[in-house]
C-alpha cells in the first residue's frame, strides 16, 4: 500500500479555455464551470498520489464535501489549483482543495480519493453492465 504524509501538497495551473466555460454546460454565462474546476481539483489530488502507487493501482474519486464555488472566473484566466493531504487511512486519502485566480479564491472543498486495484475495478464494471 502506498504511503503519503499529512501536509503533502501539489499545485498545478490551468488556463480557462472556451470548453471550460459554463456556456458549454447549458448555461449562458461565459464563466468557468463548476464541474471543470471540481475535475481540476480531482486531477491535482490524483497526480499527488500517483507516484507512490504500486503497479496495478490507481485512485478514484470517492467524495466531495463542502463544495463552494465562490466567484466567477473568465476566459483566459489562469487558475492555480492546490490539493493538500489532510488525512490518509486504509487506502483513502482526504484533501483540502482550492482554486485561486488573479483576484483570489474561487473554489474550495474537501475531496476524498480511494486507492483501488485496476483489475478489480474493471471486473466490477463488467458485473454492473445490464
Amino acid at each position: 500500500m502506498a504511503c503519503w504524509a499529512v501536509g503533502d501538497t501539489r499545485v498545478e495551473e490551468f488556463q480557462v479555455r472556451d470548453e471550460h466555460l459554463a456556456t458549454s454546460w447549458a448555461n449562458d454565462l461565459p464563466v468557468l464551470a463548476t464541474p471543470i474546476v471540481l475535475w481540476w481539483t480531482e486531477l491535482v489530488a490524483m497526480n499527488l498520489m500517483a507516484p507512490a502507487l504500486a503497479v496495478g493501482e490507481l485512485t478514484v474519486g470517492a467524495g466531495h464535501e463542502g463544495v463552494q464555488h465562490l466567484a466567477p472566473t473568465g476566459l483566459g484566466e489562469t487558475v492555480r489549483v492546490t490539493a493538500e493531504l489532510t488525512g490518509a487511512d486504509r487506502g483513502k486519502a482526504t484533501f483540502d482543495v482550492r482554486a485561486v485566480d488573479s483576484a483570489g479564491v474561487v473554489y474550495r472543498a474537501s475531496h476524498t480519493r480511494a486507492v483501488v486495484k485496476r483489475d478489480r475495478m474493471v471486473a466490477a464494471l463488467r458485473e454492473r453492465k445490464p
